[in-house]
């Protein structure tokens, strides 16, 4: 049919020609003068011809030639090309039948791979000439007068723009790495938008397709660029970056004239010792941000300035993009210095339309300050006691900063910050000695936290906290929580520990002076142990504990009457932490302590207590595939507690009225359950373990025993044969998260279809995947379904056949191999054993005494031992 079926170049073999084909020999070189002579029989017929087996080109070095494709198949181009001996290498660009640039090679031997309608350029590389074929009737070859990679050499302070004219993005190579040189860039796009940008590089860059490079040669020695045909080259008055190098202390602004945001560049590393501030004002003027003392390069938005300062004894090199940003040499509102010794106070008034604030290096000096920060009306903003952090303060507003510890401490700030020295600090501090009272009143119209400072080992205080018509609010024993103060209330802090206490209160929101400290009632109650607490005064009393997370914690519930004087449970809780539980009138609560260390409880004469017999919950804890129901005796609603978002484990629900009706029914949760009057709710555990609590008083408890499950282990194989109408029900826990696959060997009866499910839960109402909804590739006598799993998920998987036929199968789960590489295995004489997919599944091969492969079996994972 004409199509190329073999061809040689510089060959001196016997060519073999297919059936009904033709082959066209070339004789270009005899010795010694003798011809070469070529047998054929019968089969053949000879005739001279015209046409020659190939084109034959033979390049000196910089000489090139090229040739085009016109046939309908991807061709090669044949060489002499060599690496050494004497050395003879070419260099090559091919094209796309548009002109772009597909694929390149310098000083090569490899020759390329031309697709139809494509062009090759070639050009010689060596000293020693080489020779270069195509095929006559795949090729038709034109003259080059230049190579087929150009070069330019730039020289330092240079700039030039590459034009790529092609339709793909094309890289402009040079040798800037091996000159020791370096050089900017920046791309744009056909459209004139923003491409990529370097600044002192050395690599090779990308050049959008149909769009531009601008370089600029910023090392010491020219760099050599070379490109291909879709590029045209030009001299550039307009260099790749907007650049300035600032002396320590010296400042320069740059604007964003652009309308995409756009980061400045410079030459400031940790290794270099150059650092920089900047200060950037958004387009009304007003700082935006700013940073004293770094290396990050500011982002400026569209419109905005950005003023960058050298701060470090190693000048900074500063390059904006040229067409981004255009500059200015003496800005003049850079960053400002302030430093205030220990003891002394500033305020900070921002005279800006935007929050601002100081920055400081106490954190660099392991020194604190306080601050409190203002509105433009007066009210509190924020604050911070005994801290490094720096406050931010709102347009009008204020901050008063003081120094508290024993460093000077130097702020910066910009011009829209304004400092003054200030008599008034930022908190009340106040230092507890054991047994020693301190009042706290709060003369500001809003709630009010108090602040502690650096807590020393076994640092506790009691606190009750009043109202403005001094009823009690809240209060705490032997605690390390500090109270909200109401607007107008006082909280009374006194020191019940051995150590030191400080306290700290804006100075503006509170006023502060000594108490004397009052008596509470207390009892500690141990592990195990349950207790009664009832509010038999006339006003609403608190219990304060000194429960804390991990460490002192405790089951409770809560009783009270509803309007028909029918006793209700109103609030439940397992292993909790909190330090204090509020009592309305007539309330009853039932602690029971779970920790291992006791708690210690607090109360006023409004609160009675005594030891309880009946505990604060009635708990069940179900394990994997347990089950419960929990029924109400009371006609009120009543809560159903339990510890799932501590386990993380989920369940299932159903809840039924007295009648037996289905009320809400969910799985896949976690959340707490109120429950009607006279409803029971069935629980199920599905993976973690659950520990479900309910009020004592008002739940009955009653287990339920599930069915059997077959645990399937990871990489271990299990005979899986069942009798028609039957089925094989397995419990699987991943030991590792990722893929998993769950495969299904036939091994006999091959006419069984199996169907392997898997589900999430025990119920199996959630699937997760079925083998019949997915491809199965792996051969007649293989089912297979994966499946992501984290460590420690527990899955339920069901294996059955189509039809209800008798199963004779085994079946086995295991994580599959993490690679994408297919690897291989090689035996006596090189010869191929086994091939390894990236999946895990094999390949094996069999060879028979001629070494000819006789059989090919495939092992599907993880059946492939």
């Amino acid at each position: 049919d004409g199509s190329v079926h073999t061809d040689g170049f510089n060959k001196d073999t016997d060519p073999t020609i297919p059936a009904g084909g033709y082959a066209i020999v070339t004789v270009f070189s005899i010795v010694n003068d003798v011809p070469i002579t070529f047998d054929y029989t019968d089969d053949f017929s000879v005739e001279e011809s015209s046409e020659p087996a190939y084109i034959r080109i033979v390049l000196g070095r910089g000489e090139s030639y090229e040739f085009v494709n016109i046939s309908g198949e991807s061709e090669r181009l044949d060489s002499d090309a060599k690496t050494s001996n004497p050395a003879r290498t070419f260099d090559y660009v091919t094209y796309y039948e548009d002109g772009t640039e597909r694929s390149r090679g310098e000083n090569r031997t490899m020759e390329p791979l031309v697709y139809p309608n494509n062009k090759v350029s070639v050009t010689g590389a060596s000293d020693t000439p080489v020779s270069i074929g195509a095929i006559y009737t795949s090729f038709k070859g034109l003259g080059r007068p230049n190579e087929s990679i150009s070069k330019i050499t730039i020289q330092p302070g240079e700039s030039y723009i590459f034009n790529n004219n092609g339709s793909l993005n094309n890289p402009i190579n040079n040798n800037a790495k091996e000159a020791g040189s370096l050089f900017d860039y920046v791309m744009y796009k056909a459209d004139g938008s923003l491409g990529t940008d370097g600044m002192n590089k050395s690599t090779n860059p990308m050049v959008p397709a149909g769009g531009e490079a601008v370089v600029t040669v910023t090392g010491s020695q020219p760099v050599v660029f070379d490109y291909t045909d879709d590029f045209t080259v030009q001299p550039s008055t307009e260099p790749a970056y907007l650049r300035v190098i600032l002396q320590q202390g010296e400042s320069f602004a740059y604007t964003n004239i652009s309308v995409e945001s756009e980061s400045l560049d410079s030459d400031a590393t940790p290794s270099s010792g150059r650092r920089f501030s900047y200060v950037t004002y958004d387009v009304d003027g007003n700082v935006r941000t700013q940073n004293p003392d770094t290396l990050t390069e500011p982002l400026v938005r569209a419109g905005e300035r950005t003023v960058v300062t050298a701060v470090s004894t190693n000048p900074v090199t500063f390059g904006g993009i040229y067409r981004v940003f255009k500059g200015d040499g003496s800005p003049g509102d850079g960053i400002q210095k302030l430093t205030i010794q220990p003891g002394e106070s500033y305020r900070f008034i921002n005279t800006g339309s935007d929050t601002a604030g100081p920055d400081h290096n106490g954190a660099e000096l392991d020194a604190e300050i306080d601050y409190a920060t203002y509105k433009a009306d007066g009210s509190r903003f924020f604050d911070g006691f005994a801290t490094t952090s720096s406050p931010n303060i709102p347009a009008g507003g204020e901050s008063i900063v003081t120094n508290i510890s024993d460093s000077p401490i130097t702020f910066t700030y910009a011009a829209n910050l304004k400092p003054e020295p200030s008599t008034e600090p930022a908190f009340h501090r106040i230092i507890l000695n054991p047994g020693e009272s301190y009042q706290f009143t709060n003369i500001s119209v809003a709630a009010n936290a108090l602040e502690r400072g650096e807590m020393a080992s076994g640092a506790r205080w009691s606190y009750v906290n009043y109202r403005a018509d001094g009823s009690e609010y809240s209060s705490g024993t032997d605690s390390t929580q500090l109270p909200l103060v109401q607007a107008g209330g006082k909280a009374v802090m006194t020191n019940t520990s051995d150590v030191p206490v400080s306290f700290g209160a804006v100075y503006r929101l509170f006023q502060v002076g000594p108490v004397e400290s009052g008596e509470t009632t207390q009892v500690t109650v141990n592990q195990g142990e349950s207790y009664k607490f009832t509010l038999t005064g006339t006003a609403a009393a608190a219990v304060t504990m000194n429960g804390a997370t991990g460490e002192r914690y405790f089951d409770f519930a809560t009783y009270g009457t509803n309007t028909g004087g029918a006793e209700q449970a109103d609030l439940a809780q397992l292993d909790a932490a909190q330090t204090s539980i509020s009592l309305a009138v007539g309330q009853v609560l039932i602690v029971t302590v779970t920790s291992s260390s006791a708690v210690t409880f607090s109360f006023n004469q409004q609160v009675t207590a005594e030891p309880s017999t009946e505990p604060a919950l009635l708990k069940a804890s179900l394990s994997q595939g347990g089950q419960a129901i929990y029924t109400s005796k009371s006609e009120q609603p009543a809560p159903l507690v339990n510890n799932a978002a501590a386990t993380g484990g989920l369940y299932q629900y159903v809840l039924k009225d007295t009648a037996g009706q289905v009320i809400r029914e969910e799985s896949g949760v976690s959340a707490e359950q109120a429950i009607p009057g006279k409803a029971s709710i069935q629980l199920a555990v599905a993976g973690t373990g659950i520990t479900f609590g309910a009020p004592y008083r008002v739940f009955t408890l009653q287990e339920v025993i599930g069915g059997d499950w077959e645990e399937l282990i990871e990489q271990v194989e299990k005979v899986a044969d069942f009798p028609a109408g039957e089925k094989g029900l397995y419990r699987f826990t991943a030991q590792a998260t990722g893929k998993y696959r769950f495969t299904v060997k036939e091994s006999a009866n091959y006419d069984q279809v199996p169907v392997l499910s898997l589900y999430s839960n025990a119920d199996m109402t959630e699937l997760l995947v079925t083998s019949s909804a997915v491809e199965q590739i792996y051969g007649w006598d293989y089912t297979v379904v994966e499946q992501e799993l984290t460590a420690g998920q527990t899955i339920y998987v069901k294996l059955e056949e189509l039809n209800g036929k008798a199963l004779q199968t085994v079946i086995k789960a295991a994580l599959m191999p993490t690679g994408t590489d297919t690897s291989y295995e090689y035996g006596k004489g090189n010869q191929l054993l086994k091939t390894i997919l990236y999946t895990g599944d094999e390949i094996w091969f069999e060879y028979d005494r001629n070494g000819n492969v006789s059989k090919r079996t495939k092992k599907v994972f993880p059946f492939v031992n």
